[in-house]
C-alpha cells in the first residue's frame, strides 16, 4: 500500500467490507510511504466481505480506496487428517474381502460392473479402511493396487466391500482426491465440493470428499502412509472461504 503525497501523517482505517457489514482489521497513525498490510487472520470476524477498503484521514480530509477481494471467514474450524493405509505397513492375520475393479476409463465414478472377487487382506489393514469411526475408506494393498469403499455394488460375499481403483476416490462428486485436498461434513452449507479454503498458516486446500465430521471440521487428506496414522493439524484455526 502507497501512501502519498510525501511528508503527510494521518489516520489509516484498513476494513473488509460486505453485505453484511464491515470489519476493521486496523486504525492507526501512519505517514506517507509503502507499506505490507496483513489482515490479521485470527482475530476476522465472522461473515462474508467483498471489499477491502482503506481510509486515510489527512487533517480531516478523507481518501478512499477499494479493492475486489471476495471471501467467507468460516472462524475456527477443527482441523483433523485422514490418509490411505498402506498395507504393508500394517499388522494382523489375513481376513476376506471383497472387491469390483472399477471402469479404466472412469476409476472413480459410480457403477463399476458388479463383479465380484474375493481376496484376502492383513485384519489391521481393513480396520483401518472401515473402522466406523477413524475408518479411512481407502487403502493401498501389498499389490500397490489403490481400493476405495464400494458403495453402488451389493451382493458380495464378504460384509467388506471395496473398489480397484486407479486412484484413491473421494465421495464428493467421485473425485479422485490428492494429497492436501480436505474432507466436510456433507451437510455444511458453507462449503462445497471444488470450492477452495484458506487455512491459517497451512496453505490453500480443495473441497474434495466428505465424511462423518462436525460442521466446524476440516479433515486434510496425507496421501499414502503408515497404517491408517497421521499427525493432527490443531483445533480452532481460523478457517476462511476464497471465492
Amino acid at each position: 500500500m502507497n501512501l502519498e503525497p510525501s511528508g503527510l501523517s494521518g489516520t489509516l482505517k484498513l476494513e473488509l467490507t460486505g453485505p453484511g457489514g464491515s470489519h476493521t482489521i486496523r486504525e492507526e497513525t501512519r505517514s506517507s510511504g509503502s507499506y505490507d498490510e496483513t489482515f490479521d487472520l485470527p482475530n476476522l470476524s465472522i461473515g462474508e466481505y467483498t471489499k477491502v477498503k482503506a481510509t486515510w484521514t489527512v487533517g480531516g480530509a478523507p481518501c478512499i480506496d477499494e479493492y475486489d477481494y471476495h471471501i467467507k471467514v468460516l472462524g475456527a474450524y477443527d482441523h483433523t487428517c485422514y490418509n490411505t493405509p498402506d498395507e504393508s505397513g500394517c499388522t494382523g492375520s489375513l481376513e476376506w474381502f471383497s472387491y469390483v475393479i472399477a471402469n479404466p476409463v472412469n476409476p472413480c465414478g459410480p457403477a463399476p460392473p458388479c463383479n465380484w472377487i474375493n481376496a484376502q487382506g492383513k485384519s489391521g489393514w481393513l480396520n483401518a479402511i472401515f473402522d466406523p469411526k477413524a475408518g479411512t475408506g481407502s487403502g493401498k494393498d501389498v499389490s500397490k493396487y489403490i481400493y476405495s469403499r464400494e458403495w453402488y455394488c451389493t451382493g458380495s460375499d464378504y460384509p467388506r466391500r471395496l473398489r480397484r481403483t486407479g486412484c484413491a476416490c473421494g465421495s464428493c462428486e467421485y473425485d479422485c482426491i490428492s494429497v492436501g485436498d480436505v474432507a466436510i461434513n456433507s451437510g455444511n452449507e458453507d462449503l462445497e465440493c471444488g470450492e477452495t479454503v484458506c487455512v491459517h498458516q497451512h496453505g490453500t486446500h480443495t473441497v474434495r470428499d466428505t465424511g462423518d465430521l462436525a460442521m466446524d471440521q476440516l479433515d486434510h487428506y496425507y496421501g499414502v502412509s503408515d497404517c491408517g496414522y497421521c499427525p493432527s493439524i490443531g483445533d480452532d484455526i481460523m478457517t476462511i472461504k476464497v471465492y
